[in-house]
């Protein structure tokens, strides 16, 4: 029998990872014919393990259109159950397997959600039968019958099976594993659901501290959409449990939860590698929090051993047996009061509106505000379905806002903003869309407008921004106000945590630098050419030509350029720690792929950002690392954004104190002119790298001045004469100045 066991679950593993592959290359293909499918719906929140489990009864769906008769699939799935009755009768895992497989059928072909609750329940009967021999099943029929009937008939009931499945969870995989952290956070989404705020708060807490203790390689596992799934569905449980701790007024925890947040989608960037895990934050209880945590602890360890040792115990021994299955029942039963009564308990404590490490946690963020001087505030983001957060911190004060939004209409309008920004008209050139001023207006009351009148009460400059999800994608500073563009008003950073010792940190005086001027002109397979790089790098290094003369440049340093920008010659310049290091060439950013995303080379060789971070380049003396990427290649997609932001975490994990980067392609002039004018203002002094972007920002969204008679004059007759003269460049649209983001040290 053990035999037929083993040959059953190795074709089961195979089926499964076929159906996956199926069901997820069909989600496009079913999302216009049924935009309301359910399975189409689950598939973004439905923890991995789930689809897996349940994959083999996913395979209708790939083989018949949808609204065909599917009586044949039905037969089929009726007859391999009577054929499984007959060989090994109801309780065996293989017979539980079909009725999970008509249960998926009932479920996602029929909407029979009725008939689909009986096949789970038959099913989730039989493994608790087999409970102590085929653990890991049980798992898989709490998840199917979760999936059949947990929307349709009561949140209640939907609540006790996932307070089942914690138990279980925890008892057959322990503490930190990615599973239980699953089970922790689906059952705090069903308290939400059920209006248990604290409770669902509780449950979540403790699912991320579990998934920032869970490691792993995602590499190891699997690669595109499939992937996606695992870390959109992990984030949810972020999103939601800081949307419910803002609500609350609970702001250092929250800003906790979105440092998690930011860590995790690092982890996620670089494929969950354990060498370079940034996952040291965790989410702090209140004292009333610690006690039930604890509590819970106890009971889940005591089940667990009392488990183990029934697994290993001889069948003689029928007494210890016996005191074991009574103790396993207790344990049940002060569970199932720890359950009844977690809310109750919780909401005595709601007076303690912010842990003390929470507090701590904010304390150490205006600490670095008060550092950086007067006028500097930082703002949270926070994108939930119905609303977005706006959380205002300066040294000495903070503030939150509420902005009703759903999230599908918020991603629209940037979706929208960022198209109109790169709109282009017949001859290729930037152009002004119609929908460009509105939807930048649009967004302006969004983020900007509820919090305005704060600003300028606190005599706010510079505006660090710690932005989320697809906001991410978008230029802050062209937010429009109906008058003038944001930085008109303000100076804009992009802020991550990965900053923050960087920020505290001295920088060497601007005029000691040296540059490192690095790019690519030639095209190069997939990749075209770039010309005006050569003006760019050239403007930037003042050097010493091979005649002798001296070149006019900005600051003394090398250029190395196409041939001669290699890998070594890379990590030779980072070796003489050279403070800019400035790189002109193609880009490619993907999300959570770090092997896949990489920098081009002069040579025509592919530096991944796995071998840039794993190899031997110091960025530690790097004070401005200058990312002129001509094209980033990033993917605009709701609910993420964290590409780019992933790739300057990352240099910054490496040393380089501060980083600019491009959220779209300029293979332009037009950045040959904006850097080098960058860095100028810098050089000048008496200024911060964020007033000096500004500054350049400025500059360029000025149109050029009209010419006086004289110089029409003079283009008239130099016309005449057969001589071309052409205008002075117009760089005031925010396609050439919007751009640039900088990230890290800005001062």
């Amino acid at each position: 029998m053990r035999q037929t066991r083993k040959y059953y679950y190795v074709n089961v593993k195979f089926v499964c990872w076929l159906s996956i592959l199926a069901f997820v290359g069909l989600a496009a293909w079913h999302a216009e014919a049924v935009p309301t499918s359910n399975t189409e719906r689950l598939i973004n929140r439905l923890p991995l393990q789930a689809v897996i489990a349940t994959g083999h009864g996913r395979y209708a769906e790939a083989v018949e259109p949808h609204g065909a008769d599917y009586s044949r699939t039905k037969k089929h799935l009726e007859q391999a159950l009577e054929i499984r009755l007959n060989l090994f009768g109801e309780y065996h895992v293989d017979t539980a397997a079909s009725l999970n497989n008509l249960g998926v059928y009932y479920h996602d072909l029929l909407r029979n959600y009725t008939r689909a609750k009986e096949h789970y329940l038959r099913a989730l009967a039989i493994q608790l039968r087999l409970f102590s021999e085929e653990q890991v099943d049980i798992a898989a029929s709490l998840d199917d019958f979760l999936i059949g009937f947990g929307d349709f008939v009561g949140r209640a009931a939907e609540q006790d099976i996932r307070r089942l499945r914690i138990v279980l969870g925890r008892t057959m995989l322990g503490e930190e594993h990615s599973a239980t952290a699953t089970i922790l956070g689906n059952l705090g989404l069903a308290c939400k659901n059920l209006g248990q705020e604290n409770a669902a708060i509780f449950y979540l807490k403790m699912s991320v501290n579990d998934i920032q203790s869970v490691s792993g390689s995602l590499a190891a596992l699997w690669e595109g959409s499939v992937q996606k799934i695992f870390i959109q569905f992990r984030e949810i449980y972020y999103h939601t449990l800081a949307d419910l701790l803002v609500g609350q007024g609970r702001i250092p925890e929250a800003l906790q939860v979105l440092a998690m947040l930011k860590e995790e989608e690092y982890f996620n960037f670089i494929l969950r590698d354990a060498r370079d895990d940034p996952r040291t934050t965790r989410v702090s209880y209140t004292p009333r929090e610690q006690e039930q945590v604890d509590r819970f602890k106890k009971i889940a360890e005591q089940l667990f051993n009392l488990s183990e040792e029934k697994r290993g115990l001889p069948g003689v021994d029928k007494e210890r047996l016996e005191e074991i299955n009574s103790a396993l029942e207790s344990l049940t039963r002060e569970l199932h009061d720890f359950f009844e009564n977690l809310e109750a308990n919780l909401k005595t404590g709601t007076a303690e509106q912010a842990t003390a490490a929470g507090i701590e946690f904010l304390e150490d963020i205006q600490q670095m505000l008060k550092g950086m001087g007067d006028g500097v505030a930082l703002v949270h983001t926070l994108i939930a379905p119905e609303h977005v957060w706006l959380i205002l911190t300066t040294y000495d004060a903070q503030t939150h806002v509420r902005k009703n939004i759903r999230q599908r209409e918020l991603f629209e309008k940037i979706r929208t903003f960022r198209v109109s920004l790169t709109y282009r008209d017949n001859q290729g050139r930037p152009a002004w869309a119609p929908l460009l001023l509105p939807t930048a207006q649009a967004l302006y009351d969004i983020l900007i407008a509820p919090i305005s009148e704060d600003l300028k009460k606190a005599g706010i400059h510079t505006l660090m921004f710690f932005l989320d999800g697809a906001l991410r994608y978008i230029p802050i500073s062209a937010l429009h106000d109906g008058q003038q563009w944001l930085v008109e008003k303000y100076a804009v950073v992009v802020y991550t945590d990965a900053a923050r010792e960087n920020l505290r940190s001295t920088r060497p005086p601007v005029e000691t630098w040296e540059a490192a001027a690095m790019g690519v002109t030639e095209a190069h397979r997939g990749f075209s050419e770039l010309p005006a790089v050569r003006n760019e790098l050239e403007s930037i290094v003042r050097r010493i030509d091979s005649t002798g003369n001296a070149v006019q440049g900005i600051f003394p340093g090398i250029i190395l350029m196409d041939k001669d920008f290699t890998e070594d010659a890379l990590i030779d310049a980072l070796n003489r720690d050279i403070p800019l290091v400035h790189i002109a060439s193609h880009f490619k950013l993907e999300l959570g792929n770090i092997t896949n995303s990489y920098l081009l080379l002069g040579d025509g060789q592919r530096l991944t950002l796995e071998r840039l971070r794993d190899g031997n380049f110091r960025f530690e003396k790097v004070d401005q690392l200058t990312l002129s990427a001509c094209d980033t290649a990033i993917e605009l997609r709701e609910g993420a954004g964290s590409e780019l932001e992933g790739l300057g975490v990352l240099v910054q994990r490496k040393g380089a104190s501060s980083v600019i980067a491009t959220l779209w392609p300029i293979a332009d002039e037009s950045t040959g002119v904006f850097l080098p004018r960058f860095y100028e203002l810098l050089l000048q002094g008496g200024m911060t790298r964020a007033e000096a972007l500004r500054q350049t920002q400025i500059e360029f969204m000025k149109p050029p001045p009209e010419p006086s008679l004289l110089a029409a004059m003079a283009k008239f007759v130099m016309e005449r004469l057969g001589h071309e003269t052409a205008p002075p460049p117009d760089y005031s649209h925010p396609f050439f100045w919007a751009p640039f983001i900088l990230m890290g040290n800005w001062l």
